[in-house]
């Protein structure tokens, strides 16, 4: 999966933060990327492999990077092979923040409803293929007073038997019903943030 090129090394300060298999770190050398290595090297579970292969689709399909984060290949780390992606960034230089992060600080839905209406829409018409749709997997880009919803992780089907890669008919049921328990999430942290 990666070259065996001298590894770069990724060092603690350049760490953005943790999923829950998964680090992101700033690419070293290119301040508009980053570099997601795996907690650990189980082939059992290798989240990377199956961005790859999804992303390499998406690529092959030509579908446009407006709400999904650019996959730029792979690279040798001091951590293990990297998969490279755009570093998502506001107009000030600051990585975007997460959509559960608004949320908590209390941002009404109904602020950002077009724009949820637009991924949604960028999801069915692309026929995203979706793991997780979690607010903390979705940043909220501003850019020149612009703003859009970006995903930065689960957009792979992890499924054990992949109906979804060959039929556009379950894809689309899968979108639908990921969407549904996507918005009742808004609803436990709006409790969250009340109580």
């Amino acid at each position: 999966m990666c070259n065996k090129k001298e590894p770069i090394t990724l060092s603690q300060e350049l760490l953005i933060g943790s999923g829950g298999r998964r680090y992101c770190y700033k690419h070293p050398y290119d301040e508009n990327l980053c570099i997601k290595v795996d907690q650990t090297l189980s082939q059992n579970d290798n989240q990377s492999s199956r961005e790859i292969k999804y992303y390499s689709q998406y690529i092959t399909r030509k579908i446009p990077h407006t709400h999904l984060t650019q996959f730029h290949g792979t690279i040798n780390t001091s951590l293990g092979c990297g998969v490279i992606f755009d570093l998502v960034t506001d107009s000030d230089g600051s990585i975007s923040r997460s959509l559960q992060h608004y949320l908590r600080q209390g941002m009404p839905i109904k602020k950002i409803e077009h724009l949820l209406d637009q991924l949604k829409t960028y999801l069915l018409n692309h026929q995203i293929h979706l793991s997780d749709l979690a607010t903390d997997n979705i940043l909220l880009n501003i850019k020149d007073r612009e703003k859009k919803l970006v995903i930065i992780d689960g957009a792979v089907n992890s499924d054990f038997i992949k109906i979804c890669d060959y039929s556009e008919h379950f894809r689309k049921k899968k979108i639908h019903r990921k969407w549904h328990r996507f918005f009742q999430s808004f609803n436990h942290i709006e409790n969250t943030v009340d109580s």
